[in-house]
């Protein structure tokens, strides 16, 4: 049976821009991003959530929206745990956690912001199901 779930990353998210773009780097059209502040949206049978930053239903093509909640600990997701793994068969990856994707478009996203400041030149790209960062100087 399908239910929403919250999903802690190992990785501490705690920039919402920085999550926005790691969002919009595994290939989630601008248009289907909602942001506010604690929104609620409703998952498959009703199962109800609040989120800062929402992944419209549209695109996950699921049971219900993503949602990013601000917590003390960090960015919290809101997913139906269906649809978790299967947005990852969608995008042709063989990953288990959409969830766990964006965790790494953000680590790999904050290393390529720190190597820029120390004036390295970073490229982010997807070797198998990893995300990989890239640094020349």
């Amino acid at each position: 049976m399908s239910k929403l779930v919250q999903i802690k990353t190992k990785v501490k998210i705690t920039d919402l821009a920085l999550l926005k773009e790691a969002v919009l780097a595994t290939g989630v059209p601008q248009g289907e991003l909602l942001e506010g502040t604690n929104m609620s949206f409703s998952g498959f049978g009703g199962a109800k959530a609040n989120a800062d930053l929402i992944v419209k239903q549209t695109w996950t093509k699921g049971y219900s929206p993503l949602g990013f909640t601000r917590t003390d600990e960090g960015y919290i997701a809101s997913v139906d745990h269906l649809d978790d793994r299967n947005i990852m068969c969608r995008l042709g990856l063989q990953g288990n956690s959409y969830v766990g994707y964006v965790s790494q478009w953000y680590t790999a996203l904050q290393a390529k912001r720190a190597l820029k400041r120390d004036g390295f030149s970073a490229k982010v790209k997807v070797e198998g199901t990893q995300v990989v960062v890239l640094a020349s100087r």
